[in-house]
């Protein structure tokens, strides 16, 4: 057996054990509730999709205290803003 047929048939037996779980799960869910996901705008699997963000400090941090509390005050100010119009995860 060549390199090209050897590699060739490792990715596919691969992708037939990464694919067989899926397929095997043609079973309903019974604890799928379709009025729930209706209601919280998820999808046909119960699913919502969500958007995570990781903060880093950048390199622009040297303010002076008065300007650094007034920006988190503003700040805080606009996530309050945000939770009362419902535009946030934890209201």
């Amino acid at each position: 057996m060549n390199v090209y047929t050897r590699t060739l048939t490792h990715c596919l037996l691969f992708s037939t054990m990464l694919s067989a779980p899926l397929m095997a799960q043609t079973e309903i869910n019974p604890i799928y509730d379709q009025a729930r996901a209706e209601k919280v705008g998820a999808d046909e699997y119960g699913m919502k999709r969500y958007v995570m963000a990781f903060l880093s400090r950048g390199p622009n941090r040297e303010r002076p205290k008065a300007e650094a509390d007034e920006l988190q005050r503003l700040h805080m100010a606009n996530i309050g803003r945000l939770a009362e119009e419902g535009n946030t995860i934890a209201h």
